[in-house]
């Protein structure tokens, strides 16, 4: 206990050095949160569709070797031929 009341005296006598700790802390863990709520929406959660176990993705090889997703033309281009 005397460890902790040491520690709070030491702050309070830096009160610049303890408001920029705190708002470093408070800056990281809001990143961090906000970071890990994207990455569990986007990519760790199923996709909430009916049977979702059905989705493609169409991709276009061009003659470089890149992929790239289909435009809308070359879609409708594909489905006038099948």
């Amino acid at each position: 206990m005397s460890h902790l009341k040491y520690a709070l005296r030491t702050l309070g006598r830096s009160p610049g050095f303890t408001c920029m700790a705190v708002l470093t802390l408070a800056i990281s863990i809001g990143a961090n949160t906000t970071i890990f709520s994207l990455l569990d929406a986007l990519l760790w959660r199923p996709l909430e569709v009916k049977d979702s176990h059905r989705l493609v993705a169409l991709l276009n090889h061009d003659e470089n070797g890149a992929t790239r997703p289909f435009s809308i033309e070359m879609l409708a281009r594909l489905q006038e031929r099948q």
